[in-house]
């Protein structure tokens, strides 16, 4: 799995729109994308937020370049300044708590997901994408245990 953790500064005034643009354009252009095991955004201040994608790997993410080049572009309007990116493969995780939704009943001893069932995820997933979940939760024991993942080289 690799990640992506995008930090935006926003201008003065411009939190609800962001928080728009995300919900209205960000999210619907990447439903879909090949290689996306989940995307979520948060508010962390009124100029400030941070989001994070998970990947199923770094050539995945590379593959969505163009997309994430293009929501970027079309935020600039509401950006102080570049956002801060950070990116690399994970190492480690466990999941300590499930979000508690209607229509998620995914319980702890769960190695992989069905249809409109994920962990720790706030939206529901195709079955395609739950598909390619339950892969990455079948390869990546470590990151639903106690025991640590196995790192890329």
């Amino acid at each position: 799995m690799y990640f992506r953790v995008t930090i935006p500064a926003l201008q003065d005034g411009k939190r609800d729109e962001a928080v728009s643009y995300v919900k209205e354009k960000v999210m619907p252009e990447f439903a879909g994308t090949s290689g996306l095991l989940t995307m979520m955004a948060a508010v962390t201040g009124e100029n400030s937020g941070i989001n994070l994608s998970c990947y199923e790997s770094k050539e995945a993410l590379d593959a969505a370049q163009e997309q994430i080049d293009g929501v970027l572009a079309g935020a600039a309007n509401l950006m102080a300044a570049p956002p801060v990116v950070y990116e690399g493969d994970a190492v480690y995780g466990k999941v300590y708590h499930l979000l508690d939704q209607p229509g998620l009943k995914a319980s702890l001893n769960k190695t992989s997901v069905s249809q409109g069932e994920a962990l720790g995820l706030s939206h529901q997933f195709s079955s395609n994408q739950t598909s390619r979940v339950s892969d990455q939760l079948q390869r990546h024991q470590g990151l639903v245990s106690d025991a640590p993942a196995t790192p890329r080289h």
